[in-house]
């Protein structure tokens, strides 16, 4: 009986904390979005660079490196490029026993920028957001980009 409510007391404790955790990782994960976000504004390939993982591979064979070149060739051809997000649903998928944690956002998504003198839509539609699901994982000081669908 003593290890029965020893046991329940545990899982009622973890439970708690689980609870507690995963609200204050969605505002983390949704501030670390809203980092890289403006990072993709202002053209900065450094900070942009900060919140993607190393072992990015997405469903459509787009690697890192690949990734990076994307991104020069995009900072180098288009100007003051702006995002619209909206519908944005973050979810914690797992903590793995390392204290890895995954996680899960979904969005509609809109870029626009400057291609010399006209202004473009260089992702989604005119009348509606392209629907993004994003996939990150948190290293040590914020949560990297691993994969995308779009």
């Amino acid at each position: 009986m003593k290890k029965v409510i020893i046991t329940l007391s545990l899982i009622i404790i973890i439970a708690g904390l689980v609870i507690k955790l995963i609200p204050s990782e969605n505002k983390r994960l949704a501030n670390d979005i809203k980092l890289l976000k403006k990072a993709v504004e202002k053209e900065d390939k450094l900070a942009t660079l900060l919140y993607l993982d190393s072992a990015y591979q997405d469903k459509n064979g787009l690697d890192y490196e690949n990734l990076t070149a994307t991104i020069d060739d995009f900072f180098k051809d288009f100007d003051a490029v702006k995002i619209s997000m909206n519908n944005i649903k973050i979810r914690i998928d797992s903590i793995t026993i390392a204290k890895t944690i995954f996680a899960t956002c979904s969005l509609g998504l809109k870029v626009f920028a400057k291609y010399g003198t006209d202004k473009v839509i260089v992702f989604g539609s005119v009348i509606h957001p392209t629907p993004v699901r994003a996939y990150f994982k948190k290293n040590t000081n914020h949560y990297k980009l691993y994969s995308a669908e779009y």
